[in-house]
Formats: C-alpha cells, sequence, structure tokens
C-alpha cells in the first residue's frame, strides 16, 4: 500500500472465559498461523498494550492499530509497534470504539518513519477479564474490517486480558477468524 491508509472505526465489547498463556523470557509473543507461517509480537508493543491492563474496577477498555511488517524471505509477519488510544476514542469498562482521528496519523508518520516498510495489520484493544474472548460485537466488527480488503490478504485481532494475551487471525473472503496458538519452546 502507498502513501495514506484509511482506517475505518472499530467497536469492541467485552465477555468472560477461562485459558492460560505465558509469555517467553524475552516478553516476545511467538504464534504460528494457520498457514505454517510465525507472527512475531515485538516487545515494545507487548509493553505498550500492558500498560492499559484493566486491573481495577475504574479502569475503560483500550485499544488501537497493529503495525508491522511481512517479511520477504518467508512472509512471517511481526508486530512492532501499536497506536495507543486517542482522545476521540470512545472508552468504558466494558466497550471500546475507535476512531480514525489519530490513529490515521501515527500509521501515517511510523510508514513515513520506517520509509514505507511498515503496514496496518489489525486491531488490539482490552478487555477486563483474566482470560479474554471475543465478543460477538467483536467478532462481528472483525469480520466487517476482513471484507474491506487489505494488501496483505489477512487481518490479526489482538485482546489483552488482565493475565494474558490473544491473538486470532482473519482471512479469505469468507472472513475465517481462527484464534492463534502460541508457540511452544523445546
Amino acid at each position: 500500500m502507498r502513501g495514506n491508509i484509511h482506517i475505518k472505526e472499530m467497536t469492541v465489547q467485552s465477555v468472560p472465559m477461562k485459558e492460560w498463556i505465558c509469555i517467553d523470557s524475552n516478553n516476545e509473543e511467538v504464534y504460528l498461523l494457520p498457514d505454517n507461517r510465525t507472527l512475531y509480537i515485538r516487545p515494545e508493543a507487548i509493553k505498550k498494550m500492558f500498560k492499559y491492563k484493566q486491573v481495577r474496577w475504574t479502569d475503560t477498555e483500550a485499544g488501537g492499530i497493529l503495525i508491522g511488517r511481512i517479511l520477504e524471505e518467508d512472509n512471517n509477519i511481526i508486530i512492532d509497534d501499536v497506536s495507543e488510544p486517542m482522545s476521540t476514542d470512545k472508552r468504558s469498562r466494558i466497550r471500546f470504539s475507535r476512531k480514525p482521528d489519530g490513529h490515521q496519523e501515527y500509521m501515517n508518520e511510523a510508514y513515513e518513519r520506517e520509509k514505507g516498510c511498515c503496514f496496518y495489520l489489525g486491531e488490539w484493544h482490552t478487555h477486563p477479564q483474566r482470560m479474554p474472548v471475543p465478543s460477538s460485537i467483536d467478532r462481528k466488527d472483525w469480520k466487517r474490517l476482513l471484507k474491506l480488503g487489505f494488501e496483505s490478504g489477512c487481518l490479526l485481532f489482538v485482546i489483552v486480558g488482565i493475565d494474558e494475551l490473544k491473538v486470532w487471525y482473519g482471512y479469505g473472503e469468507a472472513a475465517t477468524v481462527v484464534e492463534l496458538k502460541r508457540r511452544v519452546r523445546n
């Protein structure tokens, strides 16, 4: 994609679930994609998202966009950076609605800084749950975004819970969304 990209508005809502995932000792998350490629989430991006964990009853949902690269040599995906909540976003305890203002400018700045070597890869937001699970509103919004079409042919969706981070991968004309499994080290 060249120049500016248009990032659509997204609304998400929370619901409960239980499951546990650990983070590597170097704080880089590694996930296996359905097509045997690998997703890496850099520690800097994780640190930004984790700042917004909803650990107190008064904490509101937060979110932003995922920015990163697709490697030419193996098509693996790296999430290098994320935008943080903007003043125009709508936030409550169990709902986050990302508005384009601010996030688009952040993406444009990253695109210029990286000399066109970064892409919009998807969305992230928090849930006030220990182990996050997407709500029906999350899934509906993800499918809507996937139908817009993107250069990468896929989108990633991250939900940050109190105890863990989970990732979903969306792809194809049918807007299929699957939860990714974290790679286990031998």
